[in-house]
């Protein structure tokens, strides 16, 4: 394997191992928000039965209302802050599509001018070189790279306006 094969397969590794460990992140904070909300639910149940138990009756409501507002308050905050970051893991991975998508663009910019040279190495006229299957079809994949890219920044600017 040759010095530009190495390159590009160790690029395309470690791209591939930072999108993995980006959906595994946000599967974390996705199931960490989800036993917040069942801890949170499972305290209230216990302080209400515990009211109960004891027989507070004169100052039950009091209490129960502060801890109701106090349990709504943390739940709150914790599924902003959880929110906050699956939004900034969901525009991580976007960005890391983008690097991907600008690394396979510089491959074909490389792959472009490797063949252009080859072709003007064996004659072909400056002229006919666009012209060349293999150049055109690069061209063309750069060009729908550019797109993806272009849909993907779209998306990211909808995340940072939320």
């Amino acid at each position: 394997m040759g010095l530009w094969e190495k390159i590009k397969k160790s690029t395309g590794e470690g791209v591939s191992n930072v999108g993995r460990e980006t959906t595994e992140l946000m599967s974390k904070i996705e199931g960490l928000v989800e036993k917040v909300k069942k801890d949170t639910a499972d305290f209230m149940t216990k302080v209400e039965e515990e009211v109960e138990k004891r027989g507070i009756k004169e100052r039950a409501a009091e209490v129960d209302s502060d801890l109701r507002e106090g349990a709504e308050r943390v739940k709150e905050g914790m599924a902003t802050a959880a929110e906050r970051a699956a939004d900034t893991a969901r525009a991580a991975k976007l960005r890391l599509e983008v690097m991907d998508l600008e690394r396979k663009i510089r491959a074909d910019f490389a792959e472009i001018g490797g063949k252009v040279y080859d072709l003007l190495e064996e004659g072909t006229k400056p002229g006919y070189v666009l012209r060349n299957k293999e150049v055109r079809s690069l061209i063309e994949e750069v060009r729908a790279y550019e797109k993806e890219i272009v849909g993907i920044e779209k998306k990211l600017k909808k995340l940072r306006a939320a």
